[in-house]
């Protein structure tokens, strides 16, 4: 296996490690039976290494963290905590800019509406960026992001989580967890999850569903001798329903790998294994717009099912990107440029080895059982008509 599927089990080790001991914990609760009745105040009033436990209720404010305070974020459970960003705003926001201390945050349990009104602008729920001169321990697990969809209107979605120019720290020396963990969340926003410019991501077991750039993430700014970039690890999780009609015209991947910097930098090869794409317009995109050698990105052990275009690699200075071992769809594998009628890829994608079967472990949607006429049996039906067929 190219990359272990146990990065959540490393969780708590690196967390002590990196500092984060729970000193004291004080309690939100809207009805006024905690010690404070909005997650701003009780930021302000706790230390650092504080838990911050947010009862049941639904808060609309934006909160801004201070570089320093290293917090745990326990909402009771993201079926009855509802954290709701004020119009075109963000929910929890920090700036790390210039920071070389430890930073170090947890947040869980709550449903984060990144943008309640349909005709606003954007909005975000979590954003947490520029931590590029000190060290960020960031663990974000078993939350809900959504928005208000209803709109059907393409300039204005949200984006669950900001997450860029986080680059200081690389892995874990003793338990090789990245930097930056987001795990077993549900993303249900149009805009879902931007990454770029970072180091050391693992990003696992989640679901993005409708997420058009379910995960997106440019490598360019600043692309300059004496920043890394990459060694990232997307492994376990659900992409389903990306749909390109959200920015006619372009293609809005599942996943959005970009590179448009100058090819200075130090850029690491990353990781994505073990993923369900299931019912997108476009799964993976990979632009090669640098004149650059780039890294050994591997893809693989990934079922690809219904998929518009399941890896489409570009750019003016394309390469062959590491594909193998993927089921794409069918027994005789990807088409049109591989040699089987699964879902289709470009050139410059090597899909040698591929699986002719879904494989085992990895996720699947769920299959339809069915009579087969003039077969007198059942069947199992993996693949759903595309889109507009």
């Amino acid at each position: 296996m190219t990359a272990p599927r146990t990065i959540p089990a490393m969780v708590a080790a690196l967390l002590v490690a990196g500092g984060l001991a729970h000193a004291g914990t004080v309690v939100v609760d809207p009805g006024g039976g905690g010690d404070y009745t909005t997650i701003g105040a009780a930021v302000t009033g706790a230390g650092s290494g504080d838990t911050i436990q947010v009862n049941a209720g639904t808060y609309t404010e934006q909160v801004a963290l201070t570089p320093g305070k290293n917090l745990t974020f326990a909402g009771a459970g993201a079926d009855v905590v509802t954290w709701v960003a004020p119009v075109g705003g963000t929910c929890l926001v920090g700036s790390m800019e210039g920071y070389t201390g430890t930073m170090s945050y947890e947040i869980s349990g709550f449903t984060f509406n990144c943008r309640s009104e349909a005709a606003t602008g954007h909005g975000t729920g979590i954003q947490m960026v520029r931590a590029s001169s000190g060290p960020m321990s960031l663990d974000i697990h078993h939350n809900r992001f959504v928005e208000d969809r209803t709109s059907g209107d393409s300039d204005h979605w949200a984006t669950s989580m900001w997450l860029c120019h986080n680059r200081y720290a690389a892995r874990d020396a003793g338990t090789g967890a990245g930097a930056v963990r987001v795990h077993d969340n549900v993303d249900e926003t149009w805009g879902g999850l931007t990454m770029s410019n970072s180091q050391a991501y693992d990003i696992t077991d989640n679901t993005f569903a409708g997420c058009s750039d379910a995960i997106y993430n440019g490598h360019g700014c600043p692309d300059a001798a004496g920043n890394t970039l990459g060694d990232h690890r997307i492994c376990g999780n659900t992409f389903q329903d990306a749909s390109d009609s959200l920015h006619p015209g372009s293609k809005t991947p599942a996943i959005d790998w970009q590179y448009y910097g100058g090819g200075g930098a130090t850029h690491l090869p990353s990781v994505i294994c073990e993923n369900l794409f299931y019912d997108n317009d476009t799964a993976i995109r990979i632009e090669m717009g640098t004149d650059m050698t780039y890294p050994a990105h591997v893809i693989t052990d990934n079922n690809f099912i219904d998929n518009g275009t399941a890896l489409t690699v570009g750019g003016d200075f394309a390469s062959t990107v590491n594909a193998q071992g993927n089921f794409w769809g069918a027994d005789d594998g990807p088409g049109p440029v591989g040699p089987g009628s699964g879902d289709p890829i470009s050139t410059y994608v090597d899909y040698g080895s591929f699986a002719t079967g879904p494989i085992a472990g990895v996720p699947v949607p769920e299959p339809t059982t069915m009579t087969l006429l003039g077969l007198g049996g059942l069947g199992v039906l993996w693949r759903r008509r595309r889109k507009g067929a």
